[in-house]
C-alpha cells in the first residue's frame, strides 16, 4: 500500500545523523520489519542523495523479498538516476525474486533515463511472465515520456502523488469504457494499465458523482479475478488499497484467501485490506499472519500496522521530517 505517502508534504532537511540512523535500523537484522517500513517511507521523503545510498545498501543485503521489493519501488518513486544502477544491478540478478527483478524494473520505467531503457528492453521476453510484462510496460512508458508534455507528465502523478507504470486514461473515457476494457483480456497490457489508472482517479474524485466512483471502484474490482495475468491483479489491488474504498473488500478477500493465487497478487490484497482497516479486514489479516507463504505472512504484518494508523490518532505513519 502506498499509505505512507500521504505524510510527504512539507518535507524539510534532514541533518545526517537522522539519515544514518534510518538508514542503520533499515538494514538491521534484528529491526522489527514494520520499523524497517517505516525508516524506508523516512528515506523515501528525505531529499539528501544519501538517502539513496542507505536505501541500496539494504536492499542487497535484507532476506526479506517484501522489504526488497518496496526499497526497489521507493527508488523509483523518487526518481534520482542515482538509483538506476543500483536498480539495473537488481534486474539482471536471476538469483532475485520474481517480485523484487519486477519492481526494480517498474521503477526504471519511473526513472525513464536512456539506461533504465536498455536494462528493462533486455526482458522484455523473460519467460517469467511478470518481469516480461512489467518490462514491456516500462518500455512504453519511457516512449510516452520522450513525447508527453510537462503538464501531461506532472498531471498523471498529481492524483494520487505516486509515479503510475502508464498514465491514466483521458478523463472524459467514461467509466463503462474503461472498465471494459480494463478486463479485456484481447486488449493490450498498457492500455488495460491505462483504463485502470483512470478509474482510480474517478474513484479518488468522490462527490459531487458519487455513483461514477461506486462504478468505478466496481470495475476495479471486478479486475481482480482476470486470469491470463497475475501482474495486472496485483496492480488493481495496490490501486484499490491507495483508495481504501470499502465495497472493494469483498473481492480483496477473495484474492487473499486464495491459496492458488499468485504471492503478489495476495501480498497486495493483504496490504489494500490494511488501507481498508476495518474490524473484519484486521480479523482476517490476523489470521494469515501464519500463512503457509512468507510474502503473505510479511504483509500481514505490515497491513496490521497500517490498519492501525489508520484507525489511530498518530499524524503521519512514516518517519517523514515536516515542517
Amino acid at each position: 500500500s502506498d499509505v505512507m505517502s500521504a505524510a510527504a508534504a512539507d518535507i524539510k532537511p534532514v541533518d545526517e545523523a537522522t539519515l544514518r540512523s534510518w538508514g542503520e535500523q533499515l538494514a538491521g537484522e534484528r529491526t522489527p520489519l514494520v520499523e524497517k517500513y517505516r525508516c524506508l517511507f523516512g528515506l523515501r521523503h528525505a531529499r539528501e542523495p544519501a538517502a539513496v545510498d542507505l536505501i541500496g545498501a539494504a536492499l542487497f543485503t535484507d532476506k526479506s523479498a517484501l522489504l526488497k521489493h518496496e526499497m526497489a519501488y521507493v527508488l523509483g518513486q523518487k526518481g534520482d538516476p542515482a538509483s538506476a544502477a543500483i536498480l539495473r544491478r537488481v534486474l539482471a540478478d536471476p538469483a532475485q525474486p520474481v517480485i523484487v527483478r519486477h519492481e526494480a524494473a517498474e521503477a526504471l520505467g519511473a526513472i525513464g533515463t536512456e539506461e533504465a531503457l536498455a536494462a528493462v528492453a533486455k526482458l522484455t521476453d523473460s519467460p517469467e511472465q511478470e518481469l516480461a510484462e512489467t518490462c514491456q510496460l516500462a518500455v512504453r512508458r519511457i516512449a510516452w515520456l520522450k513525447t508527453a508534455r510537462p503538464e501531461e507528465v506532472s498531471a498523471a502523478v498529481a492524483a494520487c502523488a505516486s509515479v503510475d507504470p502508464t498514465p491514466p486514461a483521458s478523463a472524459s473515457e467514461s467509466v463503462a469504457a474503461m472498465a471494459q476494457r480494463l478486463s479485456d483480456p484481447s486488449a493490450p497490457l498498457y492500455d488495460r494499465y491505462c483504463a485502470m489508472f483512470g478509474l482510480r482517479n474517478v474513484a479518488l474524485a468522490g462527490p459531487p458523482d458519487g455513483q461514477s466512483a461506486e462504478e468505478a471502484v466496481a470495475g476495479l474490482s471486478a479486475a481482480l479475478t482476470c486470469p491470463e495475468s497475475a501482474l495486472l491483479r496485483h496492480e488493481v489491488a495496490f490501486v484499490l488499497g491507495q483508495l481504501g474504498h470499502p465495497s472493494s473488500m469483498e473481492a480483496l478477500i477473495g484474492r487473499l484467501t486464495d491459496q492458488s493465487e499468485h504471492g503478489m497478487v495476495r501480498h497486495e490484497a493483504a496490504e489494500a485490506l490494511g488501507a481498508i482497516g476495518t474490524p473484519r479486514c484486521v480479523e482476517l489479516l490476523r489470521q494469515y499472519l501464519t500463512d503457509p507463504e512468507i510474502l503473505v505472512r510479511e504483509s500481514c504484518v505490515v497491513a496490521l500496522d497500517i490498519a492501525d494508523y489508520m484507525t489511530g490518532s498518530d499524524f503521519q505513519y512514516a518517519k517523514v521530517p515536516s515542517a
